[in-house]
């Protein structure tokens, strides 16, 4: 508890480095602990945020790895995949947004069902990547199916703009 009001406070107050050092003890002195995929959700978001891209990736990784069953572990891949995106890989990007809407079978990320919040932002983030990359057809298809589930999103006036474009 001490750990997570101490994060907090650094975070709040601006002081990432602290932050980070904070949260890189909680994991390596409780690593069992039920509370370390927060803690790697936490650290890589502090990592993200810092431009420290390939640690982000890396915790985020190991949340997924480690703990892939947990709510925090799942809240691990949209971050995960917008910071392949910033490192200028789509096609990872790509791949860790179909693992959400796609799933294999006996992968553990199946549990996302399409009234995930997570779901819902990877369909928009592939038409959006599809569309950068001028995939138009699959654009299209990602467009229509996120309208089609999710007509009341913010996002919806923007999309059909989208889809007419593409």
């Amino acid at each position: 508890e001490a750990t997570w009001k101490a994060a907090d406070a650094y975070d709040r107050a601006g002081e990432r480095s602290k932050t980070i050092e904070v949260l890189e003890t909680f994991v390596d002195e409780h690593g069992e602990s039920t509370q370390v995929p927060e803690a790697l959700l936490q650290l890589g978001r502090a990592y993200q945020a810092a431009g420290n891209l390939p640690k982000a990736i890396e915790r985020y990784q190991e949340n997924l790895i480690r703990f892939p069953r947990t709510p925090a572990a799942l809240n691990s891949l949209i971050p995960l995949s917008d910071c392949f995106h910033e490192m200028g890989a789509a096609d990872k990007a790509e791949q860790t947004l179909l693992r959400i809407v796609t799933p294999r079978p006996n992968d553990d990320l199946a549990l996302i069902t399409p009234e995930a919040d997570e779901y819902r932002e990877a369909l928009f983030r592939l038409g959006d990547l599809y569309m950068r990359s001028e995939q138009f057809e699959k654009a299209i298809a990602r467009y229509e199916e996120a309208l089609e589930r999710y007509a009341g999103d913010p996002r919806a006036d923007l999309t059909t703009f989208h889809l007419a474009d593409a």
